[in-house]
């Protein structure tokens, strides 16, 4: 299982970020797992980020979800039309 040092897609909405990483199984499979953070400035203006999230917060982290969810799925699909060929 390798995983990237930079992941396979981005989704940004406001302060809403998905990180999208593609993970390699031992024969070639490839699987993704997503990661929702929400994004802020430190005492020393950093960005940093946090893994919780405020009322106002959700809608973003819904729809941030379902565009990650989607293109996932694109992704998956010609993997799967190829499997089905053989």
């Amino acid at each position: 299982m390798a995983q990237n040092d930079k992941p396979a897609n981005t989704i940004l909405i406001g302060r809403i970020k998905a990180k999208i990483w593609r993970n390699l199984s031992k024969d070639n499979r490839a699987w993704f797992n997503v990661e929702i953070v929400r994004l802020y400035k430190d005492d020393h203006d950093q960005t940093q980020e946090a893994s919780q999230f405020g009322l106002t917060d959700l809608l973003a982290v819904a729809k941030v979800a379902d565009m990650a969810f989607d293109w996932v799925h694109e992704q998956q699909v010609p993997a799967r039309a190829s499997e089905s060929d053989e």
